[in-house]
């Protein structure tokens, strides 16, 4: 048994778009079936932004153990889905020991991908983080572009991958304008051609129940926008000024100490965290005046 797992015993995985209540259901499962979380949110490993990156508290969990949350310092830098993957494995068998329920909740999907699927990653597969080598397949001129125009790029070849990735996501996008100047084939054909052909015998896990919460696109607006709410309401203005403050200035020393910028990343990937350096590279008394306020509303609304 790799990793000391007992493939047999049952494993959950919740999975669904943000604000579906994948947490909420996660922890009533545990709660029911004596289980414990297991994080698959590349954002929510980092520690820092609990409330940006909407990580869950002591008692919304109502003590439900929970794994793989604020795990990493916001500066680590070149964390790959690999790295996830030999850290959650360890995490399954060590609540497997325990005689308790692991329940996987997404987050990133192709974190989860990793742990469910044998066909999708390997263990002695290069990280896709190595080095510049890595994107040999790619125009030299796509390296240089930020995520916007490279989605755009994506767009012209693969616009259903296109479509399931953030402009943020700059290494996914490298990734998969790669499979296709490198093959000739669109990302998203192999992925769905995988699946139907290898998912089925490769599955790691023997009884492994998968979730996918659906809700109406109105209701789901609804619960994003009282979720927006609530992070104003518990300080997200505060905690994104302290966490700029403390850290930005280091993660910009940092990323310039490293040739691949690829892997400079860290907590600061975090989706939106860009949208608000017009209002963050504001003076500190700036950031409290009128003109200051209406910065924030223009970034909340990006």
């Amino acid at each position: 048994m790799r990793y000391g797992i007992d493939w047999k015993k049952p494993i959950v995985v919740i999975l669904g778009a943000t604000g579906t209540g994948k947490t909420e259901l996660a922890v009533e499962v545990c709660l029911h079936a004596g289980g414990e979380i297991i994080s698959a949110d590349a954002m929510q490993m980092y520690a820092g932004l609990a409330i940006a990156t909407n990580k869950s508290t002591v008692e919304e969990r109502r003590n439900v153990n929970e794994h793989l949350v604020s795990s990493l310092h916001p500066l680590t830098f070149g964390y790959t889905v690999q790295h996830f993957r030999q850290q959650a494995l360890q995490t399954i068998a060590a609540v497997q020991s325990r005689g308790r329920l692991p329940v996987l909740v997404g987050g990133t999907n192709y974190y989860i991908e990793s742990l469910i699927w044998n066909t999708l990653l390997s263990d002695d597969q290069p990280s896709s983080d190595t080095g510049h080598c890595y994107y040999q397949d790619l125009p030299a001129g796509l390296l240089t572009m930020d995520g916007e125009r490279l989605l755009d790029e994506l767009r012209k070849v693969d616009p259903h991958m296109a479509c399931r990735l953030h402009p943020n996501n700059r290494r996914r996008l490298l990734r998969s304008l790669q499979v296709w100047h490198g093959t000739g084939r669109r990302q998203s054909d192999l992925v769905e051609q995988q699946r139907i052909c290898d998912v089925q015998q490769k599955l790691l896990f023997q009884n492994c129940l998968i979730v996918w919460l659906r809700i109406d696109r109105q209701l789901l607006h609804k619960r994003l926008q009282a979720r927006l709410e609530r992070m104003l309401e518990r300080g997200l203005k505060d905690e994104l000024i302290e966490f700029y403050d403390t850290f930005y200035d280091q993660y910009v020393a940092k990323r310039n100490s490293i040739a691949n910028d690829n892997q400079a990343k860290g907590a600061f990937q975090c989706l939106g965290f860009k949208e608000f350096l017009p209002f963050l590279r504001l003076q500190p008394e700036a950031r409290h005046s009128t003109n200051g306020l209406e910065i924030f509303q223009r970034c909340l609304e990006q």
